[in-house]
């Protein structure tokens, strides 16, 4: 029995050529359909043959049927996931619920681009019957649809994905905090160099007293060394100041992070913002210490003022001024420490604008 199969390419580049319609809520990549409709014909004697032109005239303009069909589904399907995405701005979701409603409808209009190929060939299937009743040739005849359909993986824009993370929560106070812990540490960092050479400063200055014979030239020194302890001093009393300014907005913003339960990362933000109020707390305690022993300096400085020959207060004087030394290198190490903890804080509430 000779048998012909008549072939008919059909192929478009997406079913949603144009997705600006959507592009303020979600993104999605094309939908091509690429598929090759098949009509074998037999017969007795002859099989009836179909031309290019004859496969287009009966059944392409079934299959652009079954296809606009397919594409006013999926094109329903993304309307209302945008008209629900679009009333987040209003009363923001969750993440949680915006990734169920993307989620859902990437399977709806998956399932249905599965079927379209199935859809197709039935209906030129019915069509191939329907012809058969004038033809007798095509009695035999049968229909068959191969190729594939494109799926789809929906994204939100930027835009949405924000606002969905923070659930509509106002950040503007985060970011505030955020900048001024920055300018805080940009602070920091200064200071810490200033420390180092302030603390060898009146290292410098006391070795230098403990060196000089001459009583007048002793006193001098002593001035100096007193000069450098108080700039010392105030420079502790400056970072105290500071490390209890940063604590309490650190403090002050992992309460905000409790309160926003909603918000994307705000777990996260407020464990590290602990971090820095613990970090913050430990260093005061430690820069109170250095202050208190530039104090107990001070006072030996004026007791030596009037003795030339006191080694005894002297050798205090000196073992005094290492321990500052040496817990304030302790100290400079956790603020740096805090300095880098801090800045990764305000990257992560930086995110969020």
């Amino acid at each position: 029995m000779p048998t012909i199969n008549n072939t008919l390419p059909i192929k478009m580049t997406s079913l949603v050529p144009d997705q600006s319609a959507f592009s303020d809520v979600f993104k999605f990549g094309p939908m091509p359909v690429d598929v090759t409709l098949t009509v074998t014909t037999k017969g007795l004697v002859t099989a009836k043959k179909y031309s290019t032109e004859e496969m287009k005239k009966h059944f392409a303009p079934i299959a652009e049927k079954v296809i606009a069909n397919t594409e006013k589904v999926v094109d329903e399907e993304l309307t209302k996931l945008a008209a629900k995405l679009r009333e987040f701005k209003k009363k923001p979701a969750d993440a949680e619920a915006a990734d169920k409603l993307v989620a859902e409808t990437t399977l709806s209009v998956n399932n249905a681009l599965a079927s379209l190929q199935g859809a197709i060939n039935a209906a030129v299937e019915a069509r191939v019957k329907t012809e058969a009743q004038r033809d007798a040739n095509l009695k035999e005849a049968r229909a068959a649809t191969a190729g594939k359909v494109g799926k789809i993986t929906i994204s939100l824009a930027a835009g949405i994905a924000k606002l969905v993370g923070t659930a509509g929560a106002d950040v503007s106070s985060y970011i505030s905090i955020a900048k001024d812990l920055k300018s805080a540490y940009d602070e920091l960092r200064q200071q810490l160099k200033d420390e180092k050479q302030l603390a060898a400063d009146v290292a410098a200055k006391l070795i230098a007293v403990k060196g000089a014979s001459d009583a007048s030239k002793r006193k001098e020194l002593l001035t100096d060394a007193e000069t450098a302890r108080k700039k010392y001093r105030n420079h502790l009393s400056k970072y105290l100041e500071q490390m209890e300014a940063m604590g309490d907005s650190a403090d002050q913003l992992a309460r905000k992070m409790k309160e926003a339960k909603t918000l994307a990362k705000g777990v996260e933000i407020g464990a590290q913002a602990m971090t820095v109020k613990r970090q913050c707390t430990a260093l005061q305690a430690k820069y109170q210490a250095s202050e208190k022993k530039l104090d107990e300096m001070g006072e030996l400085i004026t007791q030596l003022g009037g003795k030339i020959d006191d080694r005894t207060t002297l050798e205090k004087l000196l073992a005094l001024d290492k321990e500052t030394i040496i817990e304030g290198v302790k100290a400079a190490g956790e603020a740096a420490s805090l300095a880098k903890t801090g800045e990764d804080l305000v990257k992560t509430v930086a995110a969020l604008a």
